[in-house]
């Protein structure tokens, strides 16, 4: 695991790949990126948006809200909301090393079962 604080470019402000997914628009609170090795909070790709979730740190079980997920790599990066000025608190929390537990909340599990699930019709 690692995090590092969120640099927006603003090359990719409106950039636009192949097969393009609408993300959820990132707020403007600062922004922690937490990479883990593996994810069970979708990362958006192949079409299918992403995923939002939680990531708590078992040590303090301190809760981080997921905006989005994306897939770097072999990696999933996290987009984790942090509240007012708290990074530095937010990457010593989650410095590596650190075991983490993602899931989806509540509404996330409804947002993901919108996006998988479809009415078919038998012709």
């Amino acid at each position: 695991m690692s995090a590092e604080i969120y640099q927006p470019l603003t090359s990719d402000v409106g950039k636009k790949g192949k097969k393009a997914v609408v993300a959820p628009t990132l707020p403007s609170c600062p922004i922690v990126l937490v990479t883990l090795h593996d994810t069970v909070i979708f990362p958006e790709g192949g079409g299918q948006p992403t995923d939002t979730g939680l990531i708590t740190t078992t040590g303090d079980g301190k809760q981080w809200e997921v905006l989005q997920c994306k897939r770097h790599g072999g990696h999933a990066v996290h987009y984790v909301r942090v509240e007012g000025n708290m990074a530095d608190a937010a990457l010593a929390s989650l410095k590596p090393g650190t075991t983490v537990v993602a899931e989806l909340g509540a509404k996330d599990f409804e947002r993901r079962y919108d996006h998988v699930s479809k009415r078919l019709y038998i012709s």
